[in-house]
């Protein structure tokens, strides 16, 4: 995490909604798979973490202990988390109580990431993850699960504006995917992006275009969460509409 992201988080901190002190948020910040530096090939962006880490009362939040809550320790395998919640367990396992963990298989978000990475020609290795930058567009959510609250969102919307935007430019992905839907990213990409003149008319498919960034402008897609969606149908078009951007440029 650079200085800048550092600064921001701590910003992030003090806006938080004092009124909701009694609340247990969970602080996320962008997690780098080890292999994602020797290609940058693919940058995914959600909406929010559906719990992560303990929780910690609003009240409780303050810069002092931002490093136990937000920050990533210097690691090569930040997406090591998935090692046990993915390799480990079958996408028809019920048993996903507190003492086994969380199931990655059977997220929709992680099965959609894992087909589109298979499709762009990334990799296909049993440990997929690792060859993407993983991040969302709200770092602090309800540490229950759950999206965050309007005054959540509101109170963390700009800050976390700012670091979406310092994220891209410091990890330069050469694509980029929001697993969102448009009506979440609209804050996030006005006065950012581009948008494509050449639009496939794609199902699943709200926004196709270019993040601009400095002098680069980075192929984006914004797609509708995976949620009971047609997993298959709606990576096969994310590749397609990300295939026609390079294509385009």
């Amino acid at each position: 995490m650079n200085t800048h992201i550092k600064q921001l988080y701590n910003d992030l901190i003090k806006n938080l909604p004092q009124r909701e002190k009694h609340t247990e948020i969970t602080g996320f910040c962008g997690l780098e798979g080890k292999s994602y530096s020797s290609n940058r090939e693919l940058m995914v962006i959600g909406r929010a973490v559906n719990g992560w880490h303990k929780g910690i009362k609003l009240s409780e939040c303050s810069e002092e202990r931002f490093s136990e809550h937000f920050e990533v320790k210097k690691s090569s395998s930040q997406m090591a988390w998935l090692d046990k919640a993915w390799l480990r367990r079958g996408h028809d396992d019920k048993n996903q109580d507190k003492e086994r963990g969380y199931n990655a298989r059977r997220s929709a978000f992680w099965r959609v990431n894992q087909k589109v990475l298979t499709k762009l020609g990334i990799t296909d290795a049993k440990d997929w993850y690792h060859h993407l930058y993983w991040t969302n567009l709200y770092k602090v959510a309800p540490h229950s699960g759950g999206n965050p609250s309007n005054a959540l969102i509101r109170a963390q919307q700009a800050v976390c504006n700012d670091i979406l935007k310092e994220e891209i430019r410091s990890q330069e992905p050469r694509r980029i995917l929001m697993l969102t839907s448009k009506s979440w990213a609209n804050l996030f990409i006005e006065n950012n992006v581009v948008a494509s003149e050449h639009k496939p008319l794609l199902k699943y498919i709200d926004f196709v275009g270019y993040w601009k960034s400095g002098d680069e402008s980075i192929p984006l897609v914004i797609a509708e969460h995976p949620q009971g969606r047609k997993e298959e149908l709606l990576a096969s078009n994310v590749c397609s509409a990300l295939n026609s951007l390079i294509a385009n440029q």
